[in-house]
């Protein structure tokens, strides 16, 4: 509360008396005090609500597919798998009392060939967002192994330390981030015995639903991780997390086993060289092409998302791939073609198991789907986005690169940093 002093309003003085002697002196104009109250800032934890139902707000009118629904104890009716159309997500009081009670958000989802009821709406059921995946992702496979346990001790201790120096480690994570501060401490216990094969939850939390098993159980009701379990999309892969599998979809890390060991075109089913900056192109759904398989793809009618000529899962960002029609699909395989280090890429995604706890199959869908790389401009503007498939094999995946290195690109000498 702030305080100000403002001058009293005086009345007028009474006329004077008739008597000199019972004459009253006039009033004097005192002052007082009034408080005005200011409105406080919303806090983070007032507009939790508000953020969650946003996020979840952009299901509304998209395709899913139902997934890690089914306890598969049971006789009940089976829903996994099942297509269906989001009709409407929680209201934001719906999102407070979730947040509050440390419960899941309902979704409404009509389910494809469900009867409609009586009076013609649409049956819907209600699903949480952990249990929808996009129709048209690949889903359900998991990664192959790829990692050997040398390499796979190497590079995840090698993320443990990066994440150590980019992040200030304080008893705060305990609280803020509960889940991040005990997948350090499974890094570091899986660094001291040995990598087996036995693996994680990956934090999209796949896995039967169970209400009764979901409720948030961190110290602090309102925080990063805390909210992101009511909005994050569901597992695309098996819902476990592997040290040996998150080299899939990675150029230079070939299957371990089974009769291909070797990186073979999707496509052609030729095999595919394995150095950086290789005509080798990696999609966001694992597959893996020879540059021309992809660039000789068909393209899609106008409007229509490019896709992976394999699987068919839509690719992002398609409305930048039609600056040409007729290059279409050369864009494609230029934009995701393989010109990073491979190590660098599972070394980036153990450190991001560390983060957020998703499993490679869930990070090659929903994160590695950008085409660009950060660059550091060093002047105050924040962090630029280049194109990644502009640099030269040798700048590492997920690294932040100083207004010094965007200089050289352009100015100094391309070739360096440039892809040929």
């Amino acid at each position: 509360n702030r305080a100000r002093i403002e001058p009293a309003r005086t009345l007028e003085d009474p006329p004077p008396p008739t008597g000199t002697r019972d004459r009253v002196p006039p009033r004097r104009p005192h002052n007082r005090v009034t408080t005005t109250r200011l409105m406080a800032p919303p806090s983070f934890a007032d507009q939790a609500p508000a953020i969650v139902h946003e996020n979840l707000q952009h299901m509304v009118g998209e395709r899913v597919r139902v997934v890690f629904f089914d306890d598969p104890t049971s006789s009940d009716e089976k829903l996994n798998g099942r297509l269906g159309e989001v009709m409407a997500v929680g209201s934001v009081e719906r999102c407070a009392e979730a947040i509050e009670s440390g419960t899941l958000v309902d979704i409404d989802v009509r389910l494809d060939d469900d009867a409609a009821h009586a009076d013609g709406e649409p049956t819907t059921r209600k699903f949480p967002a952990r249990c929808l995946i996009h129709a048209e992702h690949r889903h359900g496979e998991p990664g192959a192994e790829t990692v050997t346990p040398e390499d796979a001790r190497v590079l995840l201790a090698a993320a443990l330390e990066d994440h150590n120096l980019r992040h200030h480690l304080d008893a705060e994570d305990e609280i803020q981030r509960p889940g991040l501060a005990a997948r350090r401490r499974d890094a570091r216990e899986c660094l001291e015995s040995t990598l087996g094969p036995a693996g994680f939850i990956c934090a999209c939390e796949g896995g039967p639903f169970n209400r009764a098993d979901v409720a948030w159980a961190g110290p602090n009701k309102v925080c990063v991780e805390s909210l992101q379990r009511l909005t994050d999309r569901g597992c695309v892969g098996d819902g476990i997390v592997r040290f040996n599998r998150f080299g899939d979809g990675v150029c230079g890390f070939p299957p371990l086993n089974g009769p291909r060991m070797h990186h073979a075109c999707s496509g052609c089913d030729r095999p595919v060289p394995l150095n950086a900056g290789s005509a080798a192109v990696a999609l966001p759904c694992r597959h893996l092409f020879c540059a021309e398989c992809v660039a000789t793809a068909q393209v899609p009618p106008h409007g229509f998302a490019y896709r992976c000529p394999e699987c068919e899962q839509p690719l992002p960002h398609s409305s930048e791939f039609e600056t040409d029609r007729a290059d279409g699909m050369r864009n494609v395989a230029r934009h995701f073609g393989c010109v990073y280090d491979g190590r660098e890429v599972v070394r980036a995604r153990y450190r991001e198991w560390i983060a957020n706890g998703r499993c490679e199959c869930c990070q090659a869908t929903y994160d590695e789907s950008g085409l660009g790389v950060w660059v550091d401009c060093s002047d105050g503007t924040g962090e630029a986005e280049a194109d990644r498939g502009d640099f030269h094999p040798e700048m590492e995946y997920d690294t932040r690169y100083t207004a010094k290195d965007l200089q050289r690109r352009f100015e100094t000498d391309p070739g360096e940093f440039m892809r040929e």
